[in-house]
């Protein structure tokens, strides 16, 4: 009778894969591409998911506790960045570890380790991410980049400044704060010139003086270091 093995079968049976462990380089690559989906490619996908819920959580908590704690707002940027990597950088080198450990699995393919299903994770752990973000911009602070210098408002390059939003007190204003102000839909960075009760003049850095309303003004401005 003639033997067949089992190799054989695993190469040419439809549907199945010769190679099924997975490959520690293409657990880094994944992990490049999302934190945690080096994780996911060699079948940790719990952890892939604690990773992902971090990475997310480091957009928002980060600010949260800056703003609330009264932290110094200037370094907001960099605290953001420093967190994600915090998250990032753990989590593709035991990527690649639990797909060097990873005991080789006969049969089909895993459904984690599916290009699609992986596209999948990058794309809702990047997603989920550009969405707190934006929430974060929206309620608590935001960073306004000043691409060039105003005749009356110089700045020293390189011209980034984080706003504080929440808790913003405009009665607190004085002459001479920096401040962001809403105008024809954009927004638009500020000195107080003058406060005379409910209105403001402010210097745009060109042109007349803007008379504007407290409510027009949507935060403080510091600067933030690149």
């Amino acid at each position: 009778m003639l033997a067949v093995d089992a190799g054989d079968v695993d190469r040419h049976g439809p549907g199945v894969t010769e190679a099924t462990k997975p490959s520690p380089l293409l657990a880094a690559l994944c992990g490049l591409l999302a934190p945690g989906a080096g994780l996911c490619y060699a079948g940790r996908w719990r952890l892939a998911l604690g990773v992902a819920a971090a990475y997310l959580g480091a957009a928002v908590v980060v600010p949260l506790v800056v703003v609330e704690r009264g932290l110094d707002a200037s370094r907001l940027p960099d605290l953001i960045k420093a967190a994600a990597l915090a998250v990032w950088v753990p989590a593709l080198v035991f990527g690649v570890l639990a797909a060097v450990v990873a005991p080789p699995t006969p049969g089909r393919r895993p459904a984690w380790r599916h290009p699609w299903w992986l596209f999948g994770f990058v794309l809702v752990t990047h997603a989920g991410a550009s969405l707190a973000a934006r929430q974060v911009r929206a309620r608590v602070v935001t960073v306004v980049a000043v691409t060039q210098q105003l005749p009356r408002l110089q700045l020293d390059p390189p011209a980034a400044f984080v706003v504080v939003r929440r808790g913003f007190d405009p009665s607190t204003l004085a002459p001479g704060e920096l401040v962001v102000v809403t105008r024809e839909g954009t927004e638009q960075l500020a000195r107080v010139e003058s406060v005379d009760g409910v209105q403001l003049a402010l210097d745009l850095g060109a042109g007349p003086l803007l008379q504007a309303a407290r409510e027009q003004v949507i935060g403080r401005a510091v600067p933030a270091r690149r």
